[in-house]
């Protein structure tokens, strides 16, 4: 599993919440330009059977764990908070902890692994494994809609308490990580949420 996008965020947006990195509507200087600071152009070689995802904010900042609550000494970081935290570091972490959790959603799509679900829903199973048995999933047999799938629902878990909340009070700012009176159950991040997921092959 590999983040092909790691180091398209500026610095500033790493740990920051209020700080999405870029935006595609008008915003800069007088005439509302679009910011443009994580617009990258590049490649990235690939074989048959590789599986991409092109996800929107609404997927890939809820496999983030920053907004999943997890502290900075889970993720292995020697920093009193993420706000505090250098932005290489914390970028690192946070590719560390995001790729291994979009690895084992991967694995639930195809039949193994944990269906419980990072914010604590452990209603699933795990399914044992024989001796000898590694995590290596066989591309080739994924099923790339209930990949997908696993994904949306990922999201729509991690983010159930802050949707409940903020269908109970409409008009209030909610105590998220972008305020001062923060609740801890206010995981996730609300945003537009479109999934792609598809298999490389050849074509003709």
């Amino acid at each position: 599993m590999t983040d092909i996008t790691t180091g398209t965020r500026p610095p500033s947006a790493i740990t920051n919440v209020n700080d999405p990195g870029g935006r595609l509507g008008p915003y800069v200087g007088k005439e509302g330009s679009a910011d443009l600071r994580n617009l990258s152009v590049f490649s990235q070689l690939c074989h048959e059977n590789d599986i991409l995802l092109l996800v929107s904010d609404g997927i890939y900042d809820n496999f983030d764990p920053q907004q999943l609550g997890i502290s900075v000494e889970e993720a292995k970081l020697d920093f009193p908070s993420w706000e505090q935290a250098d932005a290489h570091a914390a970028e690192k972490a946070k590719d560390n902890y995001r790729t291994m959790l979009i690895g084992k959603k991967l694995q639930e799509a195809s039949g193994g692994g944990d269906d419980g679900d990072a914010d604590g829903d452990k209603k699933g199973k795990k399914k044992k494994k024989k001796k000898g048995e590694d995590d290596q999933v066989d591309l080739g047999k994924v099923d790339l809609q209930e990949f997908a799938h696993v994904l949306l629902h990922h999201a729509k878990t991690v983010t159930k308490y802050s949707r409940k909340w903020m269908q109970e009070h409409p008009t209030a700012r909610m105590p998220d990580a972008r305020s001062k009176k923060r609740d801890p159950s206010m995981l996730g991040k609300m945003d537009h949420t479109t999934c792609l997921v598809f298999k490389v092959g050849y074509s003709g």
